[in-house]
């Protein structure tokens, strides 16, 4: 059989050498002669075929996983104190997560306070009504009869949510203490830039092939963090562009570690629903049904909000402005508001931090355990210089870690 001019048998085709238009042109052959694929395009083709094949099973198997979940929640861990078995915990999962049971476990100091309990969303939506009814049920079966929570950024409106369904239940539940840890009172609480990369990020919700998909999960991701790698300060790799192929790769790195290949991640219509519990801002709305008085004769819960010191070390929420609303919130419900300064732990997910979060625990429930036993003393407002205050941070911005 003749050679080819690559020493292969027979014609092939090569694009970059023999053809014209996609027309084959040089060599000739004989008919019946098959025509041979070189090697090089063998393989970008298998390649480029892997790639279409993944891009299309990537949405279709997220979304056969997102349609089997389910919500509820479950008890991670017992009360390792006698005094607190008819205690719970409830511990609720931030944005970007759709389990909180990383989380719980993480906080397992709480078992010292009462028995931790986890929720677990649906992967396509949020529905603090219906998780309020699970752990309700669930308490009763245990004999429990008292919930307390504690909600991380976001979870912390939900917890607040779901404390309102037990106060209002007509048994004896009651809720004593609810911690929202660097939660936002409300959107305008939440840093420009996350306001921002949340948008940017929610652009394929509604998009069937593209709301559970990871690979678009992905690139949303790092497109929000394009200033860790694209800018003018960058130290660049690549001539005559500002851009860093080193931190690129770091940040690519980050991305599927911390958000693709985690299984507690939230969908992206998820994170919608979690994105819009922040735009309807019903904080000063649950916490005024939570001090409305009460025939029953319940105690009112204390509102404790967890934050840094400085505003600044809090990426995601200025934690000033929020203290300012929730403070005034809570006077406004004849709630007592108290304020833990924790500048061991940043915003993010509990299960980031277990080291710091198990120094916070004691600390934190020492304070409040504290209080609750003290005489009701109600919140007083913030200097309404607090609430304007302005500010810089000028650090990089991890636009959607949890929160």
């Amino acid at each position: 059989m003749r050679k080819n001019t690559e020493g292969l048998s027979g014609p092939y085709f090569n694009p970059n050498r023999n053809s014209k238009h996609g027309q084959i042109i040089e060599p000739k052959f004989a008919p019946g002669e098959k025509l041979q694929i070189h090697p090089k395009m063998r393989w970008r083709s298998m390649g480029a075929a892997g790639l279409a094949l993944c891009l299309v099973m990537d949405p279709l198997m997220a979304q056969i996983e997102a349609s089997q979940s389910t919500q509820y929640v479950t008890q991670t861990k017992s009360s390792t104190d006698k005094a607190y078995q008819d205690v719970v915990v409830n511990v609720a999962a931030g944005f970007g997560m759709n389990d909180a049971r990383a989380a719980a476990r993480t906080l397992s100091g709480f078992s010292e306070y009462g028995n931790i309990y986890a929720d677990v969303y649906d992967n396509r939506t949020i529905d603090s009504e219906s998780l309020g009814d699970d752990v309700i049920e669930k308490a009763k079966k245990k004999g429990v009869n008292e919930i307390n929570f504690f909600g991380s950024s976001l979870a912390g409106i939900v917890s607040l949510e779901m404390a309102v369904k037990v106060q209002n239940d007509k048994s004896d539940l009651h809720t004593k203490y609810i911690i929202l840890e660097n939660t936002p009172a409300d959107l305008e609480s939440v840093r420009p830039e996350q306001r921002a990369s949340g948008r940017l990020l929610l652009t394929f919700s509604g998009i069937p092939a593209l709301s559970y998909s990871r690979t678009a999960r992905y690139i949303a991701e790092m497109a929000v963090r394009t200033k860790q790698y694209v800018g003018p300060d960058i130290n660049k790799t690549v001539p005559f562009l500002p851009f860093n192929f080193t931190k690129f790769i770091d940040t690519s790195a980050e991305v599927i570690n911390e958000m693709i290949s985690r299984t507690d991640k939230a969908s992206v219509d998820l994170m919608d629903s979690q994105y819009s519990t922040i735009v309807a801002s019903n904080v000063r709305e649950s916490m005024m049904k939570l001090g409305k008085d009460d025939k029953s004769g319940k105690p009112k819960p204390i509102i404790v909000f967890i934050r840094p010191t400085s505003s600044t070390r809090d990426y995601v929420v200025n934690s000033d402005l929020s203290e300012a609303k929730l403070r005034q919130y809570a006077l406004d419900a004849n709630l007592r508001f108290m304020v833990i300064y924790m500048d061991t732990v940043h915003h993010g997910n509990p299960s980031m931090s277990p080291t710091e979060y198990a120094q916070v625990i004691p600390e934190a429930m020492n304070q409040i355990n504290e209080t609750i036993n003290n005489p009701l003393i109600p919140a007083t407002p913030l200097d309404p210089l607090m609430i304007n205050n302005n500010f810089t941070f000028d650090d990089n911005i991890l636009l959607t870690k949890p929160f």
